[in-house]
């Protein structure tokens, strides 16, 4: 059984963190794709995507690592704090991946489900469906 986390659900967390000071979003598409595009328009901010898979329609790991599709457009983070976000961080591999293969000042994390800084819902145990799942 799924539980199903709606856009107002969302919103409604997202609205009690108190973000540091940010410059970029950064989305792990496909699974956070959405979520940081949400949240770039929210905040006003620039959006990049780097596109990393690791686990295939039944959530089951495709590769002994997360594997890196397509790296970020820009390479002028370094100087950039920057909130890294993807729907889910079970073992925080994908996280970990993004994270060794972006140059920034600080690299922040938020995910809806899981492992990270910033974590929407940590209180749901159970698999999780957003309204972009298809």
């Amino acid at each position: 059984m799924k539980t199903f986390i709606s856009i107002a659900d969302i919103k409604q967390e997202l609205l009690k963190v108190n973000f540091p000071s940010l410059d970029t979003i950064v989305g792990i598409a496909t699974g956070g794709s959405e979520l940081a595009t949400l949240l770039a328009y929210s905040l006003d901010l620039p959006l990049e995507l780097i596109h990393i898979n690791y686990r295939n329609e039944a959530n089951q790991p495709r590769y002994d690592s997360p594997m890196i599709i397509r790296n970020l457009a820009t390479k002028s983070l370094k100087e950039k704090n920057i909130l890294l976000v993807d729907d889910v961080a079970v073992s925080g591999k994908t996280l970990q991946v993004a994270k060794q293969n972006i140059v920034a000042k600080q690299i922040y994390t938020l995910v809806v489900k899981g492992k990270a800084d910033y974590v929407l819902f940590p209180h749901v145990a159970t698999c999780i469906d957003l309204p972009w799942h298809v």
